[in-house]
């Protein structure tokens, strides 16, 4: 008997391409279906193996078992045959690549895998077969993330390990192949890792160990590492006998607390904390998918919010040369305006008009003279005058009075209006006054509780009057708040005893000017130690 080769022609129509994968018993080509025109995957024992009858019978009714299963999770077997002494297994070519356990999956994923696995093993197990070999390389994964699981090649009956009793020390040959089990000695080191613990010791296969395997793959996928890691099965058993797995949570915080309890229990060490069936550990699992999924749902879409029109106030733009006041100016909202009821006349607040203050041109350079508006029209009458009283002069001495032309009358210019004062500070109003040719005129400054210190509060005439060019124009700045107390009188200079500082001050007199006449020169420079200086 001779290996099979790529190339070479099974059955008359399997013709093989190239190895997929090798296994302990068998090896897996992908193959073309010259009669269906199909890419199929092969299955054929090793050498070694085939010349063994119960391994052959047992690799005879994988092919009978598989055949009578379909599942959306299980590859389907089409055809079984033997060529030069060879058994074979024809198989369905699932598009995809065996799951890499050395990658971390999302929580997600990982229950999604979970689920598609244990649907398809409480599917075997509901027809009386036990799958035994759970690894990753067994579990096919698309580009869809849609999982098959394949190779029964230890698959076994139920019925076979119902009546065991107790694991046997040493497996013989014939059990062997009638379970179609390999000691743990035999075992892959791929599926050392994902064997049940009592496996791992010779003890018969049940649904609880496929159970575990599963678990164990999921805890791998999740935590990055084995729950029990080890090279060799006596490493691993001893990790299974000192307790339990590291919490999974504590490897992976991403994890949920659901699932982290669901994969806990799969790979307890004792069978009996584990999940009685495949089908109980696919409700956990779903029942985890569902609460992510509420989860993400109500994360998703939170409850929208709403706002009233007077909850949003959106600015207009003022242009340059606005009005100081805009008449029913109402702000836009962003929402749309319902219909008004019939007595919303009675209901409804006065609409909202913003007092804008116009733009005030800026102050020209320091050191530059403006001429005032007012001087261009006044100059050009004067200057209409003059030639009127010359061309009278002129014409007065050739022609008779009553033939002399009669002057036009001259047009008044309109008067400017008055600027606003309000709201700028005395050397903003004096620089806007000097540069528009008006006279201001400071009237004595008061408290006011309500505008800041040095703010003018009022001026007469109101902005907007019309008035002569370089009218006087009288303002009224604000002290500020009323203080608690009156403030003590100023220091007479000839005193030699100063008055006490105000309250919070630092002694210092370094406020107003003396404007008076005596002999300190209006410097204020009585710096609270009662000299009084003078020059």
């Amino acid at each position: 008997m001779i290996a099979a080769t790529p190339g070479q022609v099974l059955g008359g129509r399997y013709r093989l391409e190239r190895l997929l994968g090798a296994g302990t018993v068998a090896l897996v080509y992908e193959a073309r279906d010259e009669q269906l025109e199909r890419q199929v995957a092969v299955k054929i024992l090793r050498p070694e193996w085939a010349q063994d009858p119960l391994t052959a019978a047992a690799f005879e009714r994988e092919a009978q078992a598989g055949a009578g299963l379909h599942h959306p999770h299980l590859a389907q077997i089409y055809d079984a045959g033997t060529a030069d002494g060879a058994p074979y297994i024809v198989m369905e070519r699932v598009p995809g690549a065996p799951l890499d356990s050395d990658r971390r999956l999302a929580p997600a994923q990982a229950v999604d895998l979970g689920a598609q696995i244990a649907g398809a093993l409480a599917f075997v197990h509901d027809h009386g077969l036990l799958h035994c070999d759970i690894k990753p390389a067994n579990l096919l994964v698309d580009p869809a993330g849609q999982v098959k699981l394949v190779n029964f090649g230890v698959a076994c009956p139920v019925d076979d390990v119902d009546d065991a009793e107790a694991p046997p020390a040493a497996p013989d040959r014939e059990a062997m192949g009638t379970t179609l089990q390999l000691p743990a000695a035999h075992a892959s080191p791929g599926m050392l890792p994902y064997l049940a613990p009592e496996r791992l010791v010779g003890g018969p296969p049940s649904a609880a160990a496929d159970v575990y395997s599963l678990g164990a793959i999921l805890y791998t996928v999740l935590a990055g590492r084995p729950p029990f890691p080890g090279t060799t099965a006596d490493a691993i058993a001893g990790a299974q006998r000192a307790g339990a797995p590291p919490a999974l949570r504590d490897l992976n915080p991403a994890v949920p607390p659901a699932l982290e309890a669901a994969v806990a229990r799969a790979v307890a060490v004792d069978p009996a904390q584990r999940f009685a069936t495949a089908r109980d550990m696919e409700a956990a699992l779903e029942a985890v998918r569902a609460q992510s999924r509420a989860h993400t749902a109500a994360v998703a879409a939170p409850p929208p919010v709403t706002f009233a029109p007077s909850d949003v106030t959106v600015a207009t733009p003022v242009p340059p040369n606005a009005e100081k006041t805009v008449a029913n100016a109402v702000p836009p909202s962003s929402t749309p305006q319902p219909a008004a009821p019939p007595n919303a006349a009675a209901t409804a607040p006065a609409p909202y008009s913003p007092v804008l203050t116009p733009e005030r041109p800026l102050a020209p350079p320091t050191g530059a003279k403006r001429v005032p508006r007012w001087i261009p029209p006044v100059a050009a009458v004067a200057l209409l005058l003059a030639l009127l009283v010359a061309g009278l002069a002129l014409g007065g001495r050739g022609q008779p009075p009553t033939q002399a032309a009669a002057p036009a009358p001259a047009t008044a210019p309109a008067e400017p209006p008055a600027p606003q004062f309000m709201g700028l500070t005395l050397d903003e109003a004096r620089a806007a006054a000097q540069q528009d040719g008006w006279t201001l005129v400071e009237a004595p400054a008061v408290y006011n509780n309500s505008v800041r210190a040095g703010l003018i509060l009022a001026q007469q005439p109101d902005a907007g009057t019309s008035l002569p060019p370089g009218a006087p124009i009288t303002v009224t700045a604000s002290l500020g708040a009323q203080p608690a107390a009156a403030t003590a009188p100023p220091a007479v200079n000839n005193n030699p005893t100063p008055a006490p500082p105000a309250a919070g001050g630092n002694g210092n007199s370094n406020g107003d000017k003396d404007k008076g006449g005596g002999n300190d020169k209006g410097k204020g420079d009585d710096k609270g130690k009662g000299n009084d200086k003078k020059k």
